[in-house]
């Protein structure tokens, strides 16, 4: 089809809300960046992986990939 770009299903998640993850409710997160855009995929307590478009907030894109890392080595310090 002309004219039509690839659109992602992924659900939007902002840094906020990445924040607020604890253990408890996050056991893993992961990341990859693709196409300017980060995509994060989050392994609930129940084992469900969920993949997110994330919403970058007003900082720059390496400031968000920077904050992931240590997100996910907060989470992976907890299992």
């Amino acid at each position: 089809m002309t004219g039509c770009r690839e659109q992602t299903s992924a659900f939007l998640l902002n840094l906020q809300q990445v924040r607020q993850m604890s253990p408890t409710n996050s056991m893993h997160i992961s990341f990859e960046e693709r196409s300017g855009k980060i995509f994060v995929s989050v392994v609930d307590k129940f084992g469900d992986s969920h993949i997110h478009n994330l919403d970058f907030g007003g900082v720059s894109k390496q400031q968000a990939l920077e904050f992931l890392k240590q997100k996910q080595t907060e989470l992976e310090t907890h299992r």
